[in-house]
């Protein structure tokens, strides 16, 4: 865990133990949004376009697709006042939307002889995250109602797996080849975010309260997703994902500098989120 990130969350608690909160409990969140990723529609475009193959004698059909879930979740724990006027804060763990991509082609050469290629590559992307907030509500006495805003801080753990294979079955004068090529790497990175955050309570009963909110998250580009690659089996150190000529994925070890249009590979997980919570009161 971050160490900045367990400082500010045991900070936080003593703020609160400072106000002597009396009202602790557990939230459950559900969040509707979807990470930008720009990088990922720039490879797929790249793919259909047909730039894997431009020789008048190569015969090839593409595939590739995005796929991302517009659904998030997280479990926290918070520790509030009860005066109408109160501190609160909560720190928990919560998984964002996947985002995978799937890409490749078909090809065959029509000369005196055929030769077939096949070409993949998968693309799967996971991210965790540990949320810790500081806020401020404002629930009358008595009163079936709270309005909240605050802020914090996300710790995005994300894990990007990448996949591909090719085959090739060459005939040569009725002489029949087949090669095949296997990579596979794990691709992570860590970051601290801030965010803020607004909304509102609906109490059902004393202990239990149905929310809804806004949360905004700055600076979420990842840009920096490293990992170890295999390639046939053979280990072939640290790897960064770049964006290769800009307009597709590849990989690249670390210890190299990127060529000219070259880029990072990156994912934005900056933006706007609709929140629904439930909360139960201990």
């Amino acid at each position: 865990m971050n160490r900045s990130l367990v400082s500010a969350a045991v900070i936080v608690f003593l703020c609160v133990s400072v106000s002597h909160a009396l009202n602790y409990g557990t939230e459950f969140t559900g969040a509707y949004w979807k990470m930008d990723a720009k990088d990922l529609n720039k490879s797929k475009a790249y793919v259909l376009s047909g730039a894997y193959y431009n020789s008048a004698n190569d015969y090839a059909t593409t595939n590739a697709d995005v796929s991302q879930n517009s659904l998030s979740g997280a479990a926290s724990f918070f520790v509030e006042g009860d005066s109408d006027w109160r501190l609160g804060a909560a720190v928990g763990f919560g998984m964002m939307p996947n985002v995978s991509y799937v890409g490749g082609y078909n090809a065959y050469y029509n000369g005196s002889y055929e030769d077939t290629y096949t070409y993949t590559e998968e693309l799967e992307n996971k991210a965790n995250y540990v949320p810790v907030d500081l806020y401020v509500k404002y629930k009358p006495a008595d009163s079936g109602f709270s309005l909240f805003g605050g802020a914090g801080a996300d710790y995005i753990m994300a894990s990007t797996k990448i996949y591909e294979h090719d085959k090739e079955i060459l005939n040569n004068s009725g002489v029949v080849t087949v090669n095949t090529w296997d990579m596979y790497g794990t691709f992570t990175q860590n970051k601290v975010v801030p965010h803020v955050q607004a909304g509102a309570e609906l109490y059902i009963s004393k202990w239990l309260a149905l929310g809804v909110g806004a949360k905004y998250v700055f600076g979420g580009v990842l840009d920096d997703l490293t990992g170890n690659v295999t390639e046939n089996g053979v280990y072939q150190g640290k790897n960064r994902l770049i964006m290769s000529g800009g307009d597709h994925f590849a990989y690249q070890n670390t210890a190299d500098a990127l060529a000219p249009g070259d880029s990072k590979f990156k994912y934005d997980f900056s933006g706007l989120r609709i929140n629904i919570s439930l909360r139960a009161y201990f």
